[in-house]
């Protein structure tokens, strides 16, 4: 979703957005599809309580109100509506918010990202801890060879939902928590 926010400054038409968007969902497939065949018994299974970051939940409720409650006006709020991969076409908003991030669906949270330290894992993981207290508390990734950043990936079985701590200098400087199809 990144792309819509970089449109404005970058000239991009609603047409090349789009495209992009699909580009990026065919590689996050991709790697899911990676990942399940070939660290298929490496890596911790997550549990439903994993899908939380903070109190947020994916596939959890919220709107613009409540989210605004926790973490003040957005900063920018920007609407994608993909009618390529759905039956019917399906908005996604987004809404940027100074260290999270936040994509909400028809089926509700779809993706929570944080580069702050306001909001944890179910079990404990904040931006700026050690990547070894990740691997501690999560066990080995599903994988490490991230297309996006440095660091460590778990998903769910058969699903397309993951949980990245990407990292730099041994520490979490992200935590994304979602669908890898959006």
């Amino acid at each position: 979703m990144l792309e819509l926010r970089l449109s404005h400054d970058v000239g991009w038409n609603a047409e090349s957005i789009q495209h992009i968007n699909i580009m990026k969902s065919y590689w996050h497939i991709v790697t899911l599809a990676l990942c399940i065949v070939t660290n298929s018994s490496s890596g911790q299974v997550l549990s439903d309580s994993d899908l939380v970051l903070g109190k947020l939940a994916i596939n959890g409720s919220g709107d613009s109100t409540s989210f605004s409650a926790m973490f003040g006006k957005p900063d920018s709020v920007s609407r994608f509506t993909d009618d390529h991969r759905y039956a019917t076409p399906v908005t996604f908003t987004t809404f940027y918010f100074d260290s999270v991030t936040i994509c909400i669906g028809d089926q509700g949270i779809q993706s929570i990202e944080t580069v702050g330290t306001l909001l944890a894992t179910h079990r404990g993981v904040r931006v700026g801890e050690r990547v070894e207290l990740v691997e501690s508390l999560y066990g080995p990734p599903s994988i490490t060879d991230l297309h996006d950043c440095d660091g460590l990936q778990y998903f769910w079985p058969d699903s397309a939902l993951g949980l990245t701590f990407c990292v730099s200098d041994g520490r979490v400087v992200k935590i994304f928590i979602g669908y890898w199809s959006l």
